[in-house]
């Protein structure tokens, strides 16, 4: 019987070994022709051909794709593979100086580095168990589930997605594992059991740190930015509100806002702005929420101080003795909150704080002004003449400074 065979699989190991033992039947006259070289989709590879029993004729010319199951390259549909992926023929051989990893590995680098390395190996993979259609559709699958995961756990809290991370990413190992170990299992069969060594750990650990090092870059970055840009907007709120430009200053913190609501800052700030327009009211709001976020004394001066303009004399105080708590040394709170007892004509509780504010900041302007006043409404000229000439000296507002000069010009005639 003769035998003639053209063939890229025949060469040194199981298949020749396979050929040899047919060669050596009587009768049999088996003659292999060889390609001195295979070019498909993964490039050109050089073959190497041995005889022994049988006659291994190298071909005049390197011949393209001889296997009639290998088609044009292409990525599998969906339904190609699950065909693919549980079949037990290869559409090209793989070639036997690269074996393929044991799909077990999937489970550990889902574990490690993420279930996108393991589809981004499993992918690669399946070029080296000869079902390379399967390649790009299982790597671009993989790389837009982890996409997808990462936008959702982003949104969890963090003990949350830390469980949520290792479940999943456990589970897709395994699965990986499951839809690729037929496979492998024919392809051990089929040429021989390999390791890892073998196959080579340098593909799996670049693989590996390249894909926590992308999905760090997607964590990390965006916050970053996001912050970069409230910061830019802070900064021009803060100038605007140097500048007196009060209704940009509540537009440049609004933005920092929207980017991150938790900013106690910016409420501090905006309420800051509001005040100075005049409204109260939004103040009030905007100082509550900053303080919902983070007690400061200052915030609570400032919201005491709102309160005194709606006339809410009984919550003005409550927030000038908390922000006394937090600052026993706040000057500028006993002198508002002197002037809140003023307002409701309890004198000598004023005179007390104004006093105190005085002992803490000889240069209060407004407090030796307030003391001058609560002076006048007592009859005691000379102390009112001494304070308002001093708030006159350290330096008043215009309309604080003409009511002094007023008063100072009364007293005096």
């Amino acid at each position: 019987m003769r035998i003639a065979l053209v063939s890229k699989a025949c060469l040194v190991g199981t298949y020749q070994h396979k050929l040899e033992e047919l060669a050596a039947q009587p009768d049999v006259d088996l003659t292999v022709i060889v390609p001195p070289a295979w070019r498909d989709e993964r490039g050109t590879m050089t073959l190497e051909r041995a005889a022994q029993r049988a006659n291994w004729i190298p071909a005049p010319a390197p011949i393209q794709q001889l296997s009639p199951t290998v088609e044009p390259s292409r990525p599998a549909t969906l339904a190609e593979m699950a065909s693919l992926a549980t079949s037990t023929t290869s559409d090209v051989l793989p070639p036997t100086d690269k074996p393929p990893w044991d799909p077990k590995l999937f489970t550990a680098m889902a574990f490690l580095f993420s279930f996108g390395a393991s589809g981004i190996l499993a992918g690669l993979n399946w070029r080296r168990l000869g079902k390379s259609r399967l390649a790009l559709p299982t790597i671009a699958v993989s790389l837009a589930g982890l996409a997808g995961f990462l936008a959702l756990v982003t949104q969890l809290a963090e003990n949350q997605a830390t469980l949520v991370g290792y479940v999943v990413n456990i589970g897709i190992g395994a699965l990986l594992t499951y839809w690729q170990l037929p496979a492998y299992r024919h392809w051990v069969a089929t040429y021989g059991q390999t390791t890892t060594r073998k196959s080579g750990w340098l593909i799996p650990t670049v693989v590996g740190l390249g894909t926590v090092g992308a999905v760090l870059a997607l964590l990390i970055a965006p916050p970053l930015l996001q912050t970069n840009a409230a910061v830019q907007h802070f900064d021009r709120g803060n100038d605007y509100l140097a500048q007196g430009q009060y209704v940009l200053a509540v537009e440049e913190y609004t933005q920092v806002i929207e980017i991150d609501p938790e900013q106690a800052a910016a409420y501090h700030n905006r309420g800051l702005a509001y005040s100075r327009l005049g409204d109260a009211d939004r103040a009030i709001a905007d100082f509550s929420k900053a303080l919902s976020i983070q007690e400061d004394a200052d915030t609570y001066v400032l919201r005491g101080d709102a309160y005194r303009l709606t006339d809410d004399y009984d919550r003005a105080l409550a927030d000038f003795d908390r922000a006394l708590e937090l600052n026993p040394d706040y000057a500028d709170a006993y002198r508002l909150r002197g002037l809140a007892y003023a307002m409701q004509d309890d004198l000598d509780l004023a005179m007390t704080d104004l006093e105190k504010a005085i002992a803490l900041n000889p240069r209060d302007a407004e407090a030796y002004f307030l003391c001058g006043l609560i002076h006048i409404d007592r009859a005691e000229r000379e102390d009112a003449v001494a304070d308002l000439n001093k708030a006159l000296e350290l330096g008043l507002n215009p309309e604080a400074e003409q009511v002094a000069k007023d008063a100072l010009q009364q007293i005096t005639e």
